[in-house]
């Protein structure tokens, strides 16, 4: 039977890994190892010599998975290499809530992180994540809180279609994970294989003081608008279609044009 290890960067009991799961358990033995609590934008963050908990969580479904208080990356890297008796088939991080687009961005993402420690293992990946339309949330105290629940219906079923023959097939030859973003509300139901954009948002830098007049500072996201077209962005936001980015963690660039630096 196959291996499936689930993680995200949502924490263990948000309603996209338990969407995820039900996606992909009549593909082979799942488990699921996710960060406790929500651990957004720590990218590959890993815990070092740090002593972490695992807890046997019940999820909504009656079925348990393992929670670590830690990140992403900690969880896939305790999953692999500490719960699981064999290496998994493959691993899939997500259904994450919000989308994780390029080359900026998915660096910083710990949906992205936690599949590219299972490809450091030479383990086929997935990092999926759904996009949040602006009608289904509301901004609070600086933060976007949801109106309603994300239907993760559409991602599932894209994710069961692609894990299915990663499954049966292998990756790709010289692709080591793919990162698929869904709309909310997509025009239609055709896939597009996308390049990564250049960035997702631009930081604006906020100051402020606290109670004891001392400055402080925020980072706040300026989203960006205007994408390349074949880009992620564009495909994901301006079409509003499915996006999947082949991905290479090789950043190796060309090395005999390091020759006209050197010599």
């Amino acid at each position: 039977m196959k291996r499936i290890l689930i993680s995200n960067d949502d924490g263990i009991n948000a309603p996209g890994i338990l969407a995820a799961k039900k996606a992909v358990e009549d593909l082979g033995e799942v488990t699921i190892v996710a960060p406790d609590k929500e651990h957004s934008g720590l990218g590959r963050s890993l815990s070092v010599m740090k002593p972490l908990t695992l807890k046997k969580t019940k999820l909504d479904d009656g079925s348990f998975g393992y929670g670590v208080s830690g990140t992403p990356t900690d969880a896939v890297t305790i999953g692999i290499n500490y719960i699981l008796d064999e290496t998994p088939d493959l691993v899939i991080a997500g259904i994450n809530s919000g989308r994780n687009i390029s080359r900026s961005e998915i660096t910083k993402s710990g949906t992205v992180g936690a599949a590219l420690e299972a490809v450091n293992n030479k383990i086929p990946a997935i990092a999926i994540s759904q996009s949040i339309d602006a009608r289904d949330f509301k901004i609070e105290n600086n933060k976007a809180k949801l109106i309603k629940p994300l239907n993760f219906e559409y991602a599932s079923e894209i994710l069961h279609q692609i894990s299915e023959k990663i499954l049966e097939n292998g990756i790709p030859q010289d692709i080591d994970l793919l990162n698929i973003n869904v709309p909310p509300y997509p025009a239609s139901k055709e896939i597009k294989i996308t390049k990564l954009s250049e960035k997702m948002f631009n930081p604006e830098i906020i100051k402020n003081k606290n109670e004891n007049n001392e400055n402080y500072y925020l980072i706040k996201p300026k989203m960006i608008e205007k994408y390349e077209k074949e880009t992620d962005g564009y495909v994901l936001l301006n079409e509003k279609l499915v996006s999947i980015t082949p991905i290479k963690s090789d950043m190796t660039s060309l090395k005999n044009e390091i020759k006209k630096i050197i010599q």
